[in-house]
């Protein structure tokens, strides 16, 4: 089986580009439609291939995953979870791919995000100003604490989600800071590190498949789950409140943090190991090393080693 090719990662970037943004971050139903952007523009070869992969991890989750990977519009109540979504259950209602996999799919409480989502989608697009709009996001923030009871202890308690402050540099420089060692966690280094590892287990997958029917499945669900992670951080990366928010915390983009800033951080990234041990998170006392009780999680969800220095 060929592994996917990495066209959908340009993709979701010219996606993301292209809706309309506010200051703020992407919702549940705007991380989907990004999604399904992207996949629509995928190249045949690559659109095939990604099928394939959807195929066969469908059938590790029973019942659960859409026959297609992008659905389209599912109603009001949804019953399956496409590919598409997975962008939007990364991170805002998972910890990890082991997390988002084990726990967070085959869960009753998922379907609710997701008729939350296009109930959320509905109201915004009948909302006709800013005071029906933010309404209608408030209203569906209350909603996902309803179905998913750690929805805001996750959000509140995860930096993950940010840029860092671009001071000088072109792209290339940016990305080599965002995976540098001592690099505080962020979405792009997010991106780099979980896209890095699909691609591995991608290539695992195409040249050692497994025997049994039930481990090449677990397989492909395992590296789709890296790939619709590391997509929440890429798209992340377009979302204007994100990229305002790096600003706002660090003071300006040329300005550290203060000390003020730094012990707040510190609290939230404690809190924030409680629900999110999975996800990889860069150690600034131990620079070019992961932070200690994360590591031993991630080198389990991520298998393919290559986390401890990444080079570009």
């Amino acid at each position: 089986m060929a592994p996917a090719t990495p066209g959908i990662a340009v993709a979701i970037a010219a996606a993301a580009a292209l809706l309309p943004a506010t200051g703020r971050a992407w919702i549940y139903p705007e991380h989907r439609d990004i999604a399904i952007s992207a996949i629509a523009k995928l190249s045949p070869a690559d659109r095939a291939a990604l099928d394939r992969l959807w195929a066969d991890a469908r059938s590790a989750i029973p019942g659960r995953l859409c026959e297609s990977l992008d659905a389209g519009d599912q109603g009001s109540r949804p019953g399956c979870i496409d590919f598409a979504a997975w962008p939007a259950l990364s991170g805002d209602h998972s910890c990890s791919p082991l997390h988002l996999t084990r726990d967070v799919l085959p869960s009753d409480w998922v379907l609710r995000v997701a008729a939350v989502g296009a109930g959320t989608k509905a109201a915004l697009k009948k909302a006709d100003g800013r005071v029906a709009t933010l309404n209608a996001i408030a209203s569906s923030n209350l909603a996902l604490q309803r179905a998913d009871a750690e929805y805001a202890t996750r959000a509140g308690a995860n930096n993950a989600h940010f840029l860092l402050p671009r001071v000088e540099g072109g792209g290339g420089e940016y990305v080599r800071a965002s995976v540098g060692a001592g690099a505080p966690l962020n979405a792009m280094g997010l991106y780099v590190q979980y896209h890095l590892a699909a691609l591995a287990a991608a290539a695992a997958l195409a040249s050692d498949p497994a025997a049994d029917e039930g481990a090449r499945a677990a397989q492909a669900l395992a590296m789709l789950a890296l790939e619709g992670y590391a997509l929440h951080w890429l798209e992340d990366a377009f979302s204007a409140g994100h990229v305002v928010g790096t600003r706002a915390r660090h003071g300006g983009l040329d300005r550290p943090p203060d000390h003020r800033l730094r012990r707040r951080e510190s609290q939230a990234g404690r809190s924030r190991a409680r629900f999110c041990r999975g996800v990889p998170q860069l150690d600034p006392a131990r620079p070019g090393a992961a932070a200690r009780r994360p590591a031993r999680r991630r080198r389990r969800i991520l298998r393919p080693r290559i986390f401890r220095h990444v080079r570009l």
